[in-house]
């Protein structure tokens, strides 16, 4: 690739969910006489970055490296003085390490959990990452880069920042009940994740434990969401990523991958990340690092293994060598010629059909101009991810070829693409090189597909200098594909017409409903009417009377509905006008006096011979539901609104033509006492 020529191999082993920093042996700089076997409890993990050290201690501890980038592991026990053998028991430890994985400072765990079984679990900072909120037996504890614990409101309470501003909250906040009623509680938290925009910008905190419910609550512990557990997950970690408003987990399932949770609905999105040391789960947070060869986001988790050990994995692309940061520099935009409301050109999302021309191009080039580029795309949104790490900001791995190039590939992969679409390589190549453009082949992208693209700018200065990562993610664009274009009326006519349909008031050879294809030259392949669907309230309670008896056909009031194409006397169907319908579909009810006959429809809502819908397929022997043709049937109905014309108003009728197009209308009363009429 483009890419791998410029700025040489080493980037090819940086893919996402790649190891950026660690793994980092958790046990032997606290137990160096026996601190590679796997005999230490460190259970939780927090980052938090290099702070000015300005907030103010909750206490008389005072950390000579409280202001430095670190990550803090919870351990349950600590060495003994006199063996310097690791114990666990209580009192348990809290420590702190460098980002290369030195020891920096340890104290031991507040009084109220020093002496529980086990001790702090999963940690959460808060959004400064001055104070560092613990899930342990008690509920959630606090405490700040020096070692003092929070106390109570009234007492000693820690300034929790959220994106309000600070919050003064006082602890242990207790874990609330859950709002299911479910018998999975978490009982007490164990993962725990902190949203600083969470309850309206008041800061919100997240648990679950192993296989418990997730539960949302503020920080005062009042409830705020719950869901029951999928029965896959079981979390010890739980981090909150900012940049995609979702949480991840460890692990899904036990000993198994980070996953991703969407916190609205509390299930799994498909995105997942394999971790690079297995084993028993512990603790996880989302870090976001700056500078030069760092990636803007990383998953970092605890590993109970042999020995225990805290890994760093990248999420997506690398911060810029020079400027100032992510995603504010060069952009990628997109544009359809089909986008709604409006088109032009933007950093966000645009919508498109099939036939659409598709457009992309960088923007906000200023100095970049020049600089080389390399444009990443995938698809997903349809059968979610398919390679081992999830597509996040950055659409698709760099390191190896996607799993599945007709749902996930690097623009230029020549395998799966449409075409027209290889022929483009990695354009544009250069920032500032004008916009590249194809036209969306008609059923290549099914609706609720989604093209993500995104690019990595290469920082010429940062070659100069020296700089091993020289460039920089842009945003993620995306094209979010609808389908087949929306379809003007084509000229289908819909009626409901009569004063009653049931019996003689429909005269004979009559029909009360029909269907009139008025098309300038397209074929109707189906039609359904749907009551559920209906847009008139009381509408939605009409059925179907489909073996009601004493309903008119051709030359017979006798009929039934339900006896379709039958030709035995006493067992004529109600079809009066007949433009080539499928008389055997799927799921066809066969009239019970003529078995060797078909009723002509299908329906998903049949009850005790009623139903809320019908379903009518045409073309039968080579014969289409063509122009100037008009299909028409007799039914009774029950419920609803009456029995006239015009108070079946609100029926839903669906027309499937022969060009892909589906044409939705309904029924609206255009003739008091008499008639309803949708035109499609």
């Amino acid at each position: 690739m483009l890419l791998l020529a410029l700025i040489g191999t080493p980037l090819a082993a940086q893919g996402v969910g790649s190891v950026t920093a660690g793994p980092f042996n958790v046990e032997a700089p606290t137990d160096p006489l026996n601190g590679t076997v796997g005999t230490q409890g460190n259970l939780g993990v927090e980052y938090t970055g290099a702070v000015a050290g300005t907030a103010a201690p909750l206490g008389n501890l005072l950390n000579p490296n409280a202001s430095v980038e670190s990550f803090w592991v919870t351990a349950r026990g600590t060495v003994d003085p006199t063996t310097g053998l690791w114990v666990t028991a209580a009192p348990h430890t809290v420590y702190q390490y460098d980002m290369s994985g030195n020891l920096l400072y340890q104290f031991t765990q507040a009084s109220t959990v020093a002496a529980a079984t086990w001790g702090h679990r999963d940690m959460a900072a808060d959004m400064n990452g001055d104070y560092i909120m613990v899930a342990d037996d008690d509920g959630v504890n606090c405490f700040d880069r020096h070692g003092n614990y929070a106390g109570g409101a009234a007492i000693n309470p820690a300034p929790i920042m959220a994106a309000n501003g600070p919050q003064l909250v006082g602890f242990p906040i207790p874990l609330p009940p859950t709002t299911l009623g479910s018998a999975t509680h978490p009982g007490f938290p164990r993962g725990l994740a902190y949203n600083p925009n969470g309850n309206g910008g008041n800061g919100s905190l997240w648990t679950a434990n192993f296989a418990s419910d997730l539960v949302e609550f503020d920080l005062t512990g009042a409830p705020l969401a719950s869901f029951v557990s999928n029965g896959l997950w079981s979390v010890y970690g739980l981090a909150w990523d900012s940049v995609r408003g979702t949480l991840w987990a460890s692990t899904s399932p036990n000993q198994g991958d980070l996953a991703e949770i969407d916190p609205a609905t509390g299930t799994e999105t498909g995105n997942r990340m394999v971790r690079a040391v297995g084993g028993a789960q512990g603790g996880a947070d989302i870090c976001y690092r700056s500078g030069p060869g760092v990636p803007h986001s990383e998953v970092v988790y605890l590993a109970q293994n042999t020995p225990d050990a805290v890994v760093f994995q990248r999420l997506d692309l690398y911060t810029p060598a020079l400027g100032s940061g992510y995603i504010d520099e060069v952009t990628i935009e997109v544009d359809s010629s089909g986008a709604f409301p409006a088109g032009g050109f933007t950093s966000g999302n645009r919508t498109f059909y099939d036939g659409d021309t598709l457009t992309w191009q960088y923007g906000n080039a200023g100095a970049a101009a020049g600089s080389p580029a390399a444009l990443l795309v995938n698809i997903d949104g349809v059968l979610g991810s398919t390679l081992g790490v999830p597509e996040l900001v950055i659409p698709t791995q760099f390191s190896s070829p996607p799993a599945n190039p007709a749902t996930n590939f690097e623009l230029g992969n020549t395998t799966g693409l449409p075409s027209g679409l290889t022929a483009l390589g990695l354009g544009p190549a250069l920032v500032g090189d004008p916009a590249a453009s194809f036209p969306a082949p008609p059923g290549f992208f099914p609706a609720g597909a989604v093209i993500s693209l995104q690019a990595f700018v290469i920082d010429g200065i940062g070659i100069y200098t020296g700089n091993p990562w020289p460039g920089y993610a842009t945003n993620k664009a995306t094209l979010s594909a609808q389908g087949p274009p929306p379809c003007l009326p084509l000229g289908a006519v819909f009626t409901a017409n009569g004063t009653n349909n049931f019996g003689a008031a429909v005269p004979l050879n009559t029909a009360y409903w029909s269907i009139a294809n008025n098309s300038a030259g397209q074929n109707i392949l189906s039609v359904t009417v749907d009551w559920a669907a209906a847009n008139v309230v009381g509408a939605n309670t009409t059925v179907f009377d489909y073996d009601q008896g004493g309903i008119t056909g051709v030359a017979v009031t006798t009929g039934v509905f339900q006896n379709g194409n039958s030709t035995v006397a006493g067992c004529e169907g109600t079809i009066v006008n007949d433009p080539g319908l499928d008389f055997g579909p799927a799921n066809s009810i066969v009239p019970p006096c003529d078995p060797a006959a078909f009723c002509g429809w299908s329906t998903t809502s049949a009850l005790a011979g009623s139903c809320q819908n019908l379903t009518f397929t045409f073309g039968a022997g080579g014969d289409p539901f063509g122009p100037g043709e008009t299909f028409g049937w007799n039914v009774d109905t029950d419920g609803g609104n009456g029995i006239t014309g015009d108070t079946m108003a609100g029926l839903q009728c669906t027309i499937v033509w022969d060009n892909g197009c589906v044409s939705i209308g309904y029924l609206a009363a255009t003739v008091p006492g008499l008639t309803s009429v949708a035109n499609l």
